[in-house]
């Protein structure tokens, strides 16, 4: 923990921000940006005389926790450092690739993870202009810290929080190897408290669907914002019966292809891992998300997806031997599969992207049903001005600076318009490019399919 944390903490027992810092045993980090002095153990004590504990670089606010969110914390404590144990790197970095089978017993992960499209998110709102806008970034529920840590690599001064101690430790420790100087915290949502105006943006990535009491959480969101900071959020916001039944038939063929051939993690370890996602707060403010955010945020992009398919690129290729040019062609079929289900039930899908700015939304002026206007008294005359000094201009009236000032908005407005018109042209090219290959890829299937090889197996099987 960096000292520097404590000028933002708010104590969330008493809401006051006098720290005493007792440090017990202190490290120089060398960061590529330069070294840099961290506590790795001692005690932070409000002026109020509560006590929190720093631990391997980490302050933890977990001793204000009430018993099921304790339970909530030990859960994913588990769950994430099981994965870990078995070379669930992915959750740490998505450089590093995500194995998703892990609770099959198989530790396979994506061979190459940069073309994963479900990590297009991260990238696409790391680079959207209202976060670029500003440098600070808050990031709320972060596991072993896969959010953190791309936010970080992307040029974001980053202080993120996850309620479970192991994980957030383990996050840091990875975020020190990599070179990345990353304010971690043991907190949660209603249980931390920041200055107000801290942060130029908060990210919020498969966390606040755990957030039971959601509308006070987004108020404090709203507080530690600056006014006009941006909010990135990504949420599982619904569970589809078509996209269920998909993913379900996929994955029976999985346990009877795929699996049995890579299964390495013996019965005995499964037992030990949680039964995900059946956490005691999931899915417990999964219904307020969208309406809430729509309604306290300025929203500026809002997108949904499916990701029933997100792993057959790796199934097939697994199911292929590992053939690498297997793995291709099926990540291009199952991103396009999964945008023409989008595109015929835009808003059945699962997961939802939403960038919002932190001020109110904007509405329409409702009219109001013309009524006759009841008849005024005349107004008295106003006494006459007092004629201006001489040599001196008189004073110009109110409405001169209100002109102004709505320039300056309409102005602002036109810019920020004028970068979000950039942005959407360039995920359009993107998509683009991606509908060529996609094309590409089908007339070569289909003179494959058509060659003389294949006419020639078909008679074979006749």
């Amino acid at each position: 923990m960096h000292r520097t944390l404590l000028d933002t903490l708010r104590c969330p027992a008493c809401g006051a921000g006098e720290w005493t810092l007792a440090v017990a045993e202190a490290a120089t980090i060398p960061y590529p940006g330069g070294p840099r002095d961290e506590v790795r153990t001692g005690t932070a004590t409000c002026a109020c005389g509560r006590q929190y504990p720093i631990q391997e670089f980490v302050l933890s606010l977990a001793a204000l926790f009430p018993a099921d969110l304790q339970r909530e914390a030990a859960f994913w404590d588990r769950f994430y450092l099981w994965n870990l144990a078995h070379g669930a790197v992915g959750f740490h970095d998505l450089r590093r690739g995500f194995a998703p089978f892990l609770a099959q017993g198989v530790t396979e992960a994506f061979p190459d993870a940069a073309t994963i499209d479900r990590y297009d998110v991260h990238y696409q709102v790391a680079e959207h202009p209202l976060l670029r806008a500003g440098q600070t970034l808050l990031d709320v529920g972060v596991g072993l810290g896969w959010t953190s840590i791309h936010f970080a690599r992307a040029g974001y001064q980053v202080t993120a929080f996850d309620p479970s101690l192991g994980p957030v430790q383990a996050a840091k420790a990875y975020a020190i190897g990599a070179g990345l100087p990353i304010e971690y915290l043991c907190a949660a949502m209603g249980y931390v408290a920041f200055r107000p105006g801290s942060f130029d943006n908060v990210a919020a990535f498969h966390s606040l669907h755990h957030v039971p009491d959601l509308a006070a959480g987004l108020a404090d969101i709203q507080r530690w914002l600056r006014p006009g900071g941006g909010l990135a959020v990504d949420e599982h916001i619904a569970n589809s019966r078509l996209a269920g039944a998909l993913g379900a038939a996929l994955y029976g063929w999985a346990a009877a292809q795929v699996f049995p051939r890579y299964r390495t993690i013996p019965d005995a370890d499964l037992a030990a891992l949680p039964a995900e996602p059946h956490s005691a707060l999931e899915d417990a403010g999964v219904d307020q998300v969208v309406p809430l955010l729509r309604a306290r945020f300025d929203i500026q992009f809002e997108r949904q997806r499916h990701v029933f398919l997100d792993h057959y690129p790796l199934l097939y290729y697994l199911w292929k031997d590992k053939d690498p040019a297997a793995y291709r062609p099926a990540l291009e079929i199952a991103n396009h599969f999964q945008e023409l289900v989008r595109q015929a039930d835009p808003q059945g899908g699962e997961y939802i992207t939403i960038v919002a700015a932190n001020q109110p939304p904007v509405t329409a002026p409702v009219a109001a049903p013309p009524t006759a206007p009841a008849p005024a008294p005349p107004a008295p005359l106003p006494p006459p001005a007092p004629a201006p000094a001489e040599g001196t201009a008189p004073p110009a009236p109110d409405v001169t600076a209100e002109l102004a000032r709505l320039r300056a908005r309409t102005a602002a407005l036109e810019t920020a318009l004028a970068a979000q018109g950039a942005w959407a042209r360039s995920l359009e090219a993107a998509q683009q490019d991606r509908d060529r290959e996609i094309a590409r890829l089908q007339t070569h299937l289909r003179r494959v399919a058509n060659g003389r090889i294949m006419r020639l197996l078909r008679r074979l099987h006749r």
